[in-house]
């Protein structure tokens, strides 16, 4: 069955994998990707079209910081992230970003005894899905990250959840591009949903139910429009900037690049660009955007 738009975009993949009415996709995804056994998730910030509807209402469509928060019954944290451009910083942007929810719970008196703050803290595990390759040298499709006592093999925090889970912090990258048979037979099968390849005939119910929430003939006339707005948005744009880009390197002077690189980047902030996809066609550092930002809202 066709469809056409991969729910590697922004706004299927928060219909699929965070979607409050479907809990089960969520938790299959986390069981799948991590080894885990578990039965139910909160989802903290599930899919909501109002959301994309405010920021189309401004002239622009922005995703969030973090795609798919999830809380588990012990607590614990699930951080999940699809990234479609290779960026030179992603790594650090990854630890940067579960390290800000890690540290989110602290003080939260609903997580853990008042008399200690830092007993609100909690595990958490990022997922990374990405549809570009991440790890140069090899095929491996998947990867698992922890903080690991590697004299002693103990996980950092707490007791092994799983063969590659424990401790306080995991990072899980998924690249969709390299070796489908480096992996288990149900991340393969997440693999095939994510590059809208035919999926097996014994899938588990979950992942036929996050196909039917990505496909195009269930989705509102409004969720459609906005992907295609998102879409020819965001490549317009991108042409339009990696032209005068160009041009400017043609210049051969220093000054008319950056003076380039600075209109441009202000002006893709302005059309609601995320600071890391406009580091991506400028160039410039992610510090000057941040200060073109803060200067843009200032006006």
């Amino acid at each position: 069955m066709s469809r056409h738009h991969a729910p590697t975009n922004d706004l299927l993949f928060k219909r699929s994998l965070a979607n409050a009415e479907h809990p089960d996709v969520t938790a299959g995804f986390i069981n799948d990707l991590l080894g885990l056994d578990v039965a139910s998730v909160h989802i903290e910030n599930p899919y909501d079209i109002q959301v994309f509807r405010d920021d189309l209402g401004t002239g622009s469509l922005k995703p969030t910081a973090v795609d798919v928060r999830v809380r588990l019954q012990d607590e614990s944290q699930v951080v999940i992230e699809m990234q479609v451009q290779r960026q030179s910083v992603y790594l650090e942007r990854a630890l940067y970003y579960m390290a800000s929810r890690y540290i989110a719970d602290y003080g939260q008196p609903d997580l853990g005894p008042v008399e200690s703050k830092y007993r609100s803290l909690n595990a958490i595990c990022g997922i990374h899905v990405l549809d570009f390759e991440q790890f140069d040298g090899d095929t491996c499709a998947l990867r698992n990250f922890a903080l690991y006592d590697i004299l002693h093999r103990r996980f950092y925090g707490k007791s092994v959840v799983s063969d590659t889970v424990g401790g306080m912090f995991n990072l899980t990258f998924l690249e969709l591009g390299k070796d489908r048979e480096t992996v288990s037979e149900r991340v393969r099968y997440w693999m095939d949903f994510f590059k809208g390849r035919p999926l097996a005939d014994g899938v588990p119910d979950y992942i036929k139910t996050a196909l039917e929430l990505s496909e195009e003939q269930n989705l509102t006339r409004e969720e459609a429009q906005m992907i295609s707005a998102q879409e020819r948005a965001e490549q317009d744009l991108i042409g339009q900037l990696s032209y005068a880009r160009g041009e400017g390197r043609q210049e051969g002077r220093q000054e008319g690049r950056q003076e380039n690189a600075l209109s441009n980047a202000q002006k893709a902030l302005s059309a609601g660009l995320t600071e890391d996809l406009v580091q991506r066609i400028t160039g410039l550092d992610l510090n000057t955007i941040r200060q073109l930002k803060v200067a843009g809202s200032e006006n």
